[in-house]
């Protein structure tokens, strides 16, 4: 999952999935200022470069994991 604040990313563009395809990486769905970006290889951040590039400013990922641990502290 990526947060940024640049828009929301057509996941569909063909620009889109090359640059995701050359950064080893598929953007699987977007929103307003956030998107979910799935890596070729396990443990490697490629979703937070490939997102700034699209938008231009900042983003900030976190794995499967991390999001599962803060859905789990946060539903008690």
């Amino acid at each position: 999952m990526t947060l940024h604040d640049g828009g929301t990313i057509t996941a569909d563009s063909g620009e889109i999935a090359d640059q995701a395809g050359r950064r080893r990486c598929a953007l699987v769905a977007s929103g307003d200022g956030w998107a979910l970006v799935r890596n070729d290889v396990a443990q490697q951040g490629n979703a937070t470069p490939l997102i700034e590039t699209l938008t231009g400013g900042r983003a900030s990922s976190r794995g499967l994991p991390t999001v599962i641990r803060l859905i789990d502290r946060f539903a008690r």
